[in-house]
């Protein structure tokens, strides 16, 4: 794969925010760096900021590759003080891994990610079910916290609040339905953790979601996208039972093309003819 209209290599650039302007003087080279720390030149997928001066990077496996998010397994810590980029140590090997969560929760330093892992290569059913794994950025370290009883997969996780109650949430899949799963601070960061999937145990059952989103870790917005179909997007609240509630109002578009939230808001780039 070719870069993207680029003559310089992934790298990091600085803007000065009170003239909102590139500072020309900065720019640090992702790809070379990843060669000193992983033995190949490395450009990376995603970025979130953790804490501080210190940044997560989703990092492609592949030297060459700049657009294929099932290559891009690998986490590394950059410090953009430092000029450093460290591998995230004890995180899952490339080749074991399907993907990760599109949603990552991020508070006091560390990052809460969903991982699913590849099927054995006999091709059997038996496969290690998806897990939160924490990384914690000042010691570039992943540990593992709950495994969730999802052969569908888990694709996001927030704590959610309601201000009286806060509770982990998980979206994950059965091969039947798509459900939340809300999880307590101790459920989340045990290893031998099991969390299940079923409305007994106390999971909300939902409409399939291509993404989820918290504003304000208030609510759980699904959004549907349905390549070009309209999809209706929708939302639910923590209740004082530490279950997730439905709330009444939901909207359709036929298309959006970026999403995230701005405190109580949800921010869409979306296609005409979309409806609240």
């Amino acid at each position: 794969m070719k870069k993207n209209k680029t003559t310089l290599d992934a790298g990091v650039l600085r803007v000065n925010t009170t003239t909102n302007e590139f500072d020309k003087s900065y720019y640090f080279n992702i790809e070379d760096a990843a060669n000193a720390t992983f033995g190949k030149k490395l450009s990376f997928f995603r970025v979130w900021h953790i804490t501080g001066t210190k940044f997560l990077l989703r990092m492609y496996a592949t030297e060459g590759k700049y657009d294929s998010t099932s290559d891009a397994k690998m986490m590394a810590i950059f410090d953009s003080q430092s000029g450093t980029l460290t591998k995230v140590t004890y995180f899952p090997v490339a080749e074991e891994l399907a993907d990760m969560g599109r949603f990552v929760y991020v508070e006091n330093g560390k990052a809460y990610i969903p991982v699913v892992f590849q099927k054995s290569a006999s091709g059997s059913s038996t496969v290690q079910q998806p897990a939160i794994y924490i990384i914690d950025a000042a010691a570039a370290k992943a540990t593992k916290g709950a495994t969730v009883q999802a052969d569908g997969g888990i694709t996001a996780i927030c704590k959610m609040n309601n201000g009286t109650l806060e509770k982990y949430v998980i979206a994950a899949a059965s091969s039947e339905a798509s459900y939340l799963v809300p999880a307590t601070e101790a459920e989340i960061n045990d290893p031998d953790a099991v969390l299940t999937i079923k409305v007994e145990g106390g999971s909300t059952e939902t409409d399939a979601a291509t993404h989820w989103l918290f504003p304000n870790q208030k609510y759980a917005y699904g959004l549907g996208y349905r390549q070009g179909d309209a999809g209706v997007s929708y939302s639910f609240e923590l209740k004082s039972d530490g279950t997730l509630g439905k709330r009444s109002a939901e909207f359709t578009m036929p298309r959006f093309t970026a999403f995230g939230t701005r405190d109580q808001y949800l921010i869409l780039g979306a296609a005409a003819e979309t409806s609240l």
